[in-house]
């Protein structure tokens, strides 16, 4: 395996993603100050309550007893927190923590290990000959061309599950079943959202294996999980049934239509959301990841092709299906459009996994299918280039068009112009570079 990585022609994309990730800094503002109120709570007052470091961040969550607690899903917080406790003691000066704190701890939670589980992902894939011209695509979509890419370098969390949503493919694609159950539920213990893909996961599994020898097994790497969720929520909310969302802080309780829960989801569907998602300039996938459009388009042409690969057909429809739930879920969310965000942030999980399948896919479409899947990546590096350059927090009130204009010609930070083309230009000459190194594999058969 490590030698496998070693002579990958993916190394120097590999070496890039890290030292991009160590090398600028970002604030992840209030969303990340939460959990570093919940994790400074744990360590230094042996508990969840954030009283003492609630005006730090507005996203808490206030239940009847008058206690604060963080309003996010806690397994970063929580599974970080070994992370976080060894990084307090080299610069006990910060009871907050700085950027530089922040980026320790990302590089630890975040970077290194989703770079590790996309090295194990890439070894497997390749052992049941995946082209490499596939995974070259779908390892820079992972790296580079995704939502939850932007925040690998900030403590929001979707890094986080990102790394947990490979180790989920891992589990799939090579079968193993208990790795699902344990993947899966750490997701779910760090993104309440993904409550909703336990069914269709489940029915996967249930067709796939066509018998239930698997259940034992996804139940067992379930276990730990499921006995963090119930300590954490009983202690906090005294139910395992019931999260942070119910004592939500008021500010974001934006729904005020009389069909809602709490506040903060709408039951009534908004069509007008849903297509601003999709393709509005504000946080539409369309100027974000377009590639993402452009797959689910391919996708019924590649099914129903008589000469597809049906071996992963089932994978496929199931990276559709946790798309469309957490579309669907986004739209009816109060706040849609994620806060300070340079795009869709709560599809995360679902781009993460639709990258997987462009690996899967990529050997099954037309050339011009393969031609606009590069394009809409083309737009998403771009968009990468310009957070790298500038910061990770979008305002609100301007479109992502203007806003990514405002930070190649901002002055704040200093050259913030000369970043962005400088990562144009090495990723471009990286990519060359790795491209002739595909191509020498595939002509000659090395691994």
């Amino acid at each position: 395996m490590l030698k496998f990585t070693v002579r990958s022609p993916f190394l120097l994309i590999y070496i890039f993603f890290i030292c991009i990730n160590f090398s600028y800094k970002l604030d992840g503002g209030t969303n990340s100050d939460s959990r570093f109120a919940m994790m400074r709570a744990m360590l230094d007052e042996k508990t969840f309550i954030i009283n003492k470091y609630r005006e730090w961040t507005v996203d808490w969550s206030q239940t009847p007893d008058q206690n604060y607690y963080s309003n996010k899903a806690p397994g970063p917080s929580l599974l970080g927190l070994p992370a976080f406790y060894f990084i307090d003691k080299i610069r006990p000066q910060e009871v907050r923590p700085s950027m530089i704190f922040e980026n320790y701890l990302c590089m630890i939670t975040q970077v290194v290990p989703f770079l590790l589980a996309l090295a194990v992902l890439v070894y497997f894939m390749r052992k049941k000959n995946v082209p490499w011209r596939a995974l070259h695509l779908m390892v820079l979509l992972l790296l580079f061309g995704n939502t939850a890419a932007l925040f690998m370098n900030t403590f929001f969390g979707h890094g986080f599950v990102g790394t947990l949503i490979v180790l989920l493919c891992i589990g799939l694609y090579t079968k193993k079943d208990f790795l699902i159950g344990l993947s899966y539920g750490l997701c779910l213990l760090s993104e309440y959202g993904l409550a909703l893909f336990l069914l269709p996961l489940l029915l996967y599994l249930g067709i796939e294996r066509k018998n239930f020898r698997w259940l034992g097994f996804f139940v067992l790497g379930g276990l730990i999980p499921a006995v963090l969720w119930v300590w954490y929520h009983v202690s906090c909310f005294d139910s395992p049934f019931v999260i942070a969302a119910k004592y939500m802080n008021p500010y974001f309780q934006s729904v005020k239509s009389s069909n809602n829960l709490f506040n903060i989801f709408s039951t009534e569907f908004r069509w007008k959301v849903f297509f601003m998602l999709l393709f509005g300039g504000e946080r539409g996938i369309l100027v974000t990841q377009p590639w993402v459009l452009f797959l689910i388009g391919l996708i019924p042409m590649q099914i129903f092709k008589r000469d597809a690969h049906r071996e992963h057909q089932g994978l496929v429809i199931l990276g559709i299906t946790l798309f469309t739930l957490l579309l669907l879920m986004n739209v009816n969310f109060g706040t849609w459009n994620s806060g300070w965000a340079p795009g869709p942030r709560y599809l995360s999980p679902a781009f993460v996994f639709l990258a997987f399948i462009v690996g899967l896919s990529y050997d099954t479409f037309s050339l011009e299918g393969k031609s606009f899947l590069w394009l809409g990546a083309l737009v998403a590096f771009v968009v990468f280039a310009s957070v790298a350059s500038n910061s990770i927090l979008a305002p609100e009130d301007i479109s992502l068009f203007e806003w990514f204009s405002r930070n190649v010609y901002s002055d704040i930070p200093k050259y913030s112009w000369m970043k962005f083309i400088g990562f144009l230009v090495i990723f471009a000459v990286l990519n060359v570079a790795t491209w002739v190194l595909v191509r020498e594999q595939e002509l000659f058969g090395m691994d």
